[in-house]
């Protein structure tokens, strides 16, 4: 058994879209489980949202696309090339992370993209119908989680781009020789974040 109710705040224009599932153990009891999504309903509604939000989002997809064509000609550049082998690209330290960043760029415009059609263009806060906005708000939910791994690729693409200052040039070459012996170490600390981040 599910109970779903929506709930606006119109000073923050934000939307909570609340569902509580009652789980019936087969030994006697109740279990609730919460969960809730907030996202704005309307994205562009204000003069800062349209002139400001929403240029800045269309040049951010423009350098994101230009960025995925220039990626895409420099692949297929370097799988015809008879000197290297297809693959040498795909090794250099801070192409993956490259790459996944442009990615996910494209998977969460698209993701936003679905949400804001899946939204009802009518809704009437004083109606008596119930609508319901899982669908939209499930994207945004997972739109937002995906950029949130986006700004941490973002920021490790900070030391493929160092290289090119000649002052960091040297902790740029310390970095990669290094990564191999502190990937575990890496890997440990980021486990204890998650612990941390999850205990509480």
């Amino acid at each position: 058994v599910y109970l779903d109710f929506n709930l606006y705040h119109p000073s923050l224009d934000r939307m909570v879209l609340v569902r509580v599932f009652f789980e019936f153990r087969p030994s006697g009891g109740v279990l609730p489980i919460l969960d809730y999504v907030v996202f704005r309903p309307d994205k562009y509604h204000t003069f800062f949202d349209v002139w400001v939000v929403l240029i800045a989002e269309g040049i951010t997809l423009l350098m994101v696309l230009a960025y995925t064509v220039e990626e895409i000609i420099h692949v297929i550049k370097c799988v015809y090339d008879p000197k290297s082998p297809w693959y040498e690209y795909f090794t250099r330290p801070g192409t993956a992370p490259h790459l996944v960043n442009l990615f996910l760029f494209l998977v969460v415009f698209g993701m936003s993209y679905v949400a804001r059609r899946n939204m009802p263009s009518n809704i009437d806060p004083s109606g008596n119908v119930y609508v319901s906005l899982w669908s939209p708000g499930n994207w945004y939910r997972g739109a937002k989680a995906l950029t949130s791994i986006n700004v941490l690729l973002t920021w490790l693409k900070i030391f493929r781009y160092i290289s090119f200052v000649p002052v960091f040039a040297q902790i740029s070459r310390v970095l990669e020789a290094s990564f191999r012996a502190c990937f575990g170490f890496i890997v440990v600390i980021v486990l204890v974040g998650f612990a941390l981040a999850t205990s509480f």
